[in-house]
């Protein structure tokens, strides 16, 4: 389980799991742990999570958001940016990641990718070329 927190730029074994999107027979079911969104929704806002998910009995790597405040509609209809890179020198690396939400805030993640947790969804996202975003 990995939630950390989030920086804002103001723009102006057995596992417990849920499913989402189970009453919904349009979409595919999303299968997610329940310890880490407990934990992620239990967190100090703003923070972000990293985790798998499964579709389909396949695993996919997702970032979730959770901003502690509403986005406005606005904004929601206009989409958002993701952008991520790598910083770091002989000493330290970490990798980044932001969400602009246009006409509202940014937001700002670190996670090391020496973490064994980082490594396994960063490589999922890279191997299937296939992430979710969730904004709880």
């Amino acid at each position: 389980m990995l939630i950390f927190k989030l920086r804002c730029d103001h723009l102006f074994g057995p596992v417990q799991a849920i499913t989402i999107g189970e009453n919904y027979s349009m979409l595919p079911a999303l299968t997610v742990n329940r310890s880490f969104i407990q934990a992620l929704i239990a967190a100090e806002t703003p923070c972000c999570g990293l985790g798998l998910v499964e579709v389909d009995k396949k695993k996919s790597g997702f970032l979730a958001l959770r901003s502690g405040e509403a986005i406005p509609e606005a904004s929601l209809s206009l989409g958002f940016s993701f952008g991520h890179s790598l910083y770091g020198s002989s000493e330290f690396e970490v990798v980044h990641f932001a969400f602009e939400f246009y006409g509202f805030k940014t937001y700002h993640a670190l996670v090391n990718p020496s973490n064994p947790l980082v490594q396994a969804v960063l490589k999922t996202m890279l191997e299937s070329r296939d992430y979710f975003f969730f904004a709880i």
